[in-house]
């Protein structure tokens, strides 16, 4: 038997640095941006991507931690937003930041919805419904800090060791979360159910 409060412990280093590893990349957007020559429309739609597709694929992604388990959605979400922050890389090192941010943050939706949904259903399947909303309300701070501490963090290494390095940390961040979440969050006994005939 899981305690919940264990559980949420196991989550929460692998939500906080998801968060922050989306955080330290958000401030580079604008400033790359602009200095590339993109449109403020379009770097406003890089900006609010990652978002949009998250309303999007949410739902989705409930269902899938459903079938398959929130820790395998949860190990997925994290693997995604690694790939993620190689196209943000990729595109500081091609000189075509913009097609790279804007396809790097619609990937990143899906990941941060398969993360966070997934966390929040692990947490409440541990719980119970005694005391589901306490140990979902620790995992859902330790969700909520990590992006403000990410975007002072992201401004501070954006200029000390510049963007692409920025993203490098960003990277090694989600790295590190996803090794952690492979070796604390258990898998809560659930396996792939089949579909209802």
């Amino acid at each position: 038997m899981v305690r919940p409060r264990s559980l949420a412990l196991a989550l929460a280093p692998g939500t906080l640095l998801a968060g922050v590893a989306g955080g330290i990349v958000f401030p580079i957007f604008p400033i790359v941006g602009l200095r590339v020559g993109l449109s403020l429309p379009f770097i406003g739609v890089i900006l609010a991507a990652n978002r949009a597709v998250r309303v999007v694929a949410s739902p989705l992604v409930g269902m899938i931690a459903d079938r398959f388990g929130g820790r395998r959605t949860l190990l997925a979400g994290l693997a995604i937003q690694i790939v993620v922050m190689g196209l943000y890389m990729l595109g500081m090192v091609t000189g075509h930041p913009g097609a790279f941010f804007l396809g790097g943050r619609l990937l990143h939706g899906v990941g941060s919805a398969c993360v966070f949904v997934s966390a929040q259903a692990l947490a409440l399947e541990a719980a119970g419904p005694a005391r589901g909303g306490g140990i979902a309300g620790l995992v859902r701070a330790s969700i909520v800090i990590g992006v403000p501490i990410g975007l002072a963090v992201g401004g501070l290494l954006a200029d000390l060791i510049g963007e692409e390095w920025t993203f490098a940390v960003a990277g090694l961040a989600v790295v590190v979360a996803l090794a952690g979440a492979a070796f604390t969050v258990p898998d809560l006994g659930v396996r792939i159910r089949p579909r209802p005939p």
